[in-house]
């Protein structure tokens, strides 16, 4: 698992409550990517959401350019 960037357009208020009501208990404290990242104020959870998120390209460094919440997939 690597981290590719953070997602901060494409949610509804509707959405966000659901994901934090989803998030709660999940929080695991450190993170489980295979490479550390320095982010002081993220929120590391359990990786049991799987979430639709559009992105235009891949920078140079492997993360989303202009990354948008779609949705949560219900489907797996």
């Amino acid at each position: 698992m690597s981290y590719a960037g953070k997602v901060e357009h494409g949610f509804t208020e509707d959405a966000r409550r659901d994901l934090e009501r989803r998030a709660s208990g999940l929080g695991i404290g450190t993170t489980a990517l295979s490479t550390k990242v320095s982010k002081p104020k993220a929120r590391w959870l359990k990786p049991e959401i799987l979430v639709d998120v559009e992105y235009r390209a891949l920078t140079g460094k492997g993360k989303l350019r202009h990354p948008s919440f779609k949705g949560v997939r219900e489907d797996l």
